[in-house]
């Protein structure tokens, strides 16, 4: 047995596996097919907190696999290989029992490749044909469930699903160093149209001027395929802030500078900057707390932790009717239908802070531009559903699928204004 390796794949937990539908199975074996494709390490979880870390030529990785597909499908799945590929049926090497069925093995086949054991594996376990090898996309996100990018994402991939010709759609989300980790993943898939990022325009446009490292290109390393939607930003305090307008926070941040403080999600993010932007113009000296996401941020607002968070309108909406907190100016060229009674940052004499930002998908470098074209004609479509335009609506975003070239053209532009407005703020990242 190992100690953890951060490094390592860990299969999934055998009582997640037992309930699975089929549908999610398919997703979660092919999903670990390509981990294996990729020669990953995996780690299986073994009992008093210990790890065995394998290679998937390894017996144990093959029985720790069939442990799991006996759990999604039953103990009565049928568990053989495909006859099409150099593998066999039987017992692991040494002659050990697995029990409920046979396992794979492919010591006597030097020609296997990753890849044919991974396809066999997973669809042997699913008692598929060879050929039928489910075809899965990835919407990868940076940010934890329950935030605004993370649902918005689903609500998309649900309405993708009718448009895509059969294909499983998957949310995964990777949280964390604002986005820079989920960024990266996808940054490094195959290129086939699989893997796709879905992100704020901040992490592609603003962190390349923040952030003395990067472990990507926003140029050189993705593929746009079209935009999803527009969003615009909200400053909000938390009810212990005794203040009702912009006018009377600024006067407050003034009179309070120790507990001045904002939130975002996340050093160098389009929030925090527009935080500084006002701070800046406001004449006010604001702390800033960077996290993860809305979902702890909103947390520590209730609870009096910090005074005020700079976010999309999206996740404060619900919150502010339900007098949770309150939204002070959005950063709206006019004013939402469904917050009449709040203005916009240019009503509060502060127009240089007016920003929509755009949500958008990805793919990794040397994506076909068929692939990419086919992608946004399915995110054209999804967008005009009943399900996405009653959605977006009450969330106040607003749908906009830019084709991939007039994507790659906002994502320039957008570089090049954020590159000014760092510039201005003279601001440097220190944990890029």
């Amino acid at each position: 047995m190992e100690t953890p390796d951060e490094d390592a794949v860990h299969l999934p937990h055998r009582g997640l596996c037992k309930t699975l539908s089929p549908v999610n199975a398919v997703s979660m074996f092919s999903g670990i097919a390509t981990h294996i494709r990729k020669g990953a390490r995996f780690q299986h979880a073994e009992p008093e907190g210990q790890h065995d870390v394998m290679r998937p030529d390894n017996p144990r990785f093959v029985d720790a696999l069939l442990e799991r597909g006996r759990d999604a499908l039953g103990p009565d799945a049928t568990l053989s290989a495909p006859p099409n590929l150099p593998l066999r049926a039987g017992p692991p090497r040494g002659g050990r029992k697995t029990g409920g069925g046979p396992a794979f093995s492919c010591e006597d086949s030097p020609m296997v490749s990753r890849r044919n054991f991974s396809t066999a594996a997973g669809l042997a376990l699913l008692g598929a044909p060879a050929f039928a090898q489910p075809d899965v996309l990835r919407i990868v996100v940076g940010f934890p469930a329950g935030g605004v990018v993370d649902v918005i994402a689903r609500e998309l991939g649900e309405s993708l699903k009718p448009f895509l010709n059969g294909r499983a759609v998957i949310v995964e989300n990777k949280p964390g160093a604002g986005g820079r980790i989920a960024t990266a993943a996808v940054k490094a898939a195959a290129p086939d149209g699989h893997a796709l990022l879905f992100t704020p325009a901040s992490i592609m446009t603003l962190y390349p001027h923040v952030f003395k490292k990067l472990p990507y290109d926003t140029v050189q390393d993705f593929s746009p395929v079209s935009t999803v939607c527009l969003s615009n930003n909200a400053l909000v305090v938390g009810n212990h802030v005794p203040v009702k307008t912009l006018g009377e926070f600024i006067a407050w941040c003034k009179a309070n500078p120790k507990d001045a403080t904002y939130a975002s999600p996340g050093a160098g993010s389009g929030p925090h900057f527009l935080g500084a932007k006002f701070a800046q113009a406001a004449g006010v000296d604001m702390l800033h707390v960077p996290y993860k996401g809305a979902p702890d941020i909103l947390n520590d607002l209730h609870g009096g932790r910090i005074a005020s968070f700079v976010t999309a309108l999206t996740n404060a909406v619900q919150p502010h009717k339900d007098g949770k907190m309150r939204i002070l100016v959005t950063t709206a060229e006019k004013r939402s239908a469904q917050l009449p009674d709040v203005p916009t940052v240019r009503e509060a004499g502060f127009p240089q802070l007016t920003m929509t930002e755009w949500f958008g998908l990805l793919a990794p470098a040397g994506t076909s531009a068929d692939r990419a074209a086919m992608l946004h004609a399915a995110v054209q479509k999804a967008l005009v559903t009943e399900a996405i335009l009653k959605s977006f609506a009450s969330r106040v975003v607003e749908p906009l699928a830019l084709a991939p070239a007039e994507f790659a053209t906002r994502i320039q532009s957008d570089m090049a204004r954020w590159g000014q407005t760092a510039r201005s703020l003279n601001y440097q990242a220190t944990d890029g």
